[in-house]
Order: C-alpha cells, then structure tokens, then sequence
C-alpha cells in the first residue's frame, strides 16, 4: 500500500460535505509514514476477513443507489440508458462497485446540485 487516507466522513451527503447546510464536522488525515501504512492495512485487514464483523452488502447498496434515483431523482439508475451498462457491470463484478463510479460522481452532483 503506497497510500492511506484515514477519517471519519462517511458517504452521505452531510458527511461529505455536499448540503446546504448542516453537514458533519469530519476529520480525514493522511498516513504517510511505511510503519503506520503497514500497520492500518494489517488492521483492515484483520477485520476485513473476520466474517463476524464483515458481510456483502453489495446488493443492498446497488438497491438503494436505485431508490435515490427513483425517489430524487425521477431517474431510473438501471433503465435509465446511459447508465444501464455501469448498473450492469457492477452487478456483474463481485469484486466492488467499480462499475458504479460513474454514476456515483454523477449522483453527488446532482444531490449537489438539488
């Protein structure tokens, strides 16, 4: 791991910083040192692989991600067809939401935006 950004905001629109008011007093900082770099990740690790901490809420999330658009957005995330192949891809890769940056960066934006 060549790089680490430890904090504590969390993927809301309060806890990014994105509303118009009342957002999250957050604090995010830099691991720049090799020993402390390799001792987060053995941490993470650790409890990434513990299945009794851990479960795979990939589906869950895509759902909600869905729901948003529907519910905020008056936008489909699956049928709508510019991002169906990134809902699709995603689905598809078990490894992550890799295939739903896109529409994430989008997302934020329009929240955003809103």
């Amino acid at each position: 791991m060549d790089e680490a950004i430890l904090g504590s905001s969390n993927f809301t629109v309060h806890g990014l910083g994105l509303a118009a008011n009342g957002n999250n007093i957050e604090l995010n900082l830099e691991v720049d040192s090799n020993r402390d770099r390799r001792d987060l990740k053995a941490w993470f690790d650790e409890l990434w692989s513990d299945e009794t901490l851990v479960r795979d809420v990939k589906a869950e999330v895509l759902s909600y991600l869905e729901q948003l658009y529907q519910d905020r957005l008056g936008t489909a995330g699956p049928s709508h067809p510019r991002r169906a192949r990134h809902w699709q891809r995603a689905e598809q890769d078990d490894t992550g939401l890799h295939g739903v940056q896109p529409d994430l960066d989008d997302l934020l934006a329009r929240v955003q935006a809103a």
